[in-house]
């Protein structure tokens, strides 16, 4: 199940994709992994759609695995100097 969420934290990401088994809500980080997979530069929902997050192969390994996968998405700003939809790796280092 993909599940399509917003998502406020300081990365100042707009939302998030998150891949889990189809179980009871409250149960969904009960005994299971957390895997978060940062796309490349053009690799997110405003170049590609929902491609990266279907077909990289992880949402299977994460059902046969039990861990849930989350999929945040950046978005491209070519007035903050982000014309591509990267990471900004240092600004998630420096605040995690």
């Amino acid at each position: 199940m993909i599940v399509k969420a917003l998502n406020p934290t300081v990365l100042n990401l707009e939302k998030y994709y998150l891949h889990r088994k189809n179980i009871f809500p409250s149960m969904i980080f009960a005994d299971c992994g957390l895997h978060l997979e940062l796309h490349g530069c053009k690799q997110g929902e405003e170049f590609i759609g929902t491609t990266y997050v279907k077909q990289t192969g992880l949402n299977e390994v994460a059902m046969l695995n039990n861990f849930i996968v989350m999929y945040p998405q950046t978005k491209k700003n070519s007035m903050r100097g982000n014309p591509n939809g990267c990471f900004d790796w240092l600004v998630l280092v420096l605040r995690l």
